[in-house]
């Protein structure tokens, strides 16, 4: 995966328009591992959010295993009645292993 984030940051539009890294890092290893390939970021922007409201949002997470495309059943649905019936709910997306992950963070 390193590899990957390290060769598509160093393409030229990355380097002209900048780069946003989402949801990565997520452990101290990660980090180290863009230091140790000299991946500084600029700025780092943090958002926080209650725990609850965390739990509540990504148990909520559904997947179109058509398209791929994540929703949240309670503040993003999809507007199609067709797709919201064939929608799966993953199973790191249950609330148990949610908490369990939460606690790991």
């Amino acid at each position: 995966m390193l590899r990957l984030v390290d060769a598509r940051i160093r393409m030229s539009d990355c380097r002209v328009n900048g780069w946003v890294l989402d949801g990565f890092p997520q452990n101290e290893t990660q980090v180290n591992l863009l230091r140790s390939m000299r991946i500084k970021p600029s700025h780092v922007i943090l958002f926080e959010q209650a725990q609850d409201e965390s739990i509540r949002r990504l148990s909520n997470r559904r997947l179109d295993p058509r398209t791929g495309i994540v929703y949240n059943v309670e503040i993003n649905p999809p507007k199609n009645e067709v797709v919201s019936n064939n929608l799966i709910k993953r199973q790191e997306d249950s609330e148990t292993i949610v908490r369990k992950r939460y606690m790991a963070f």
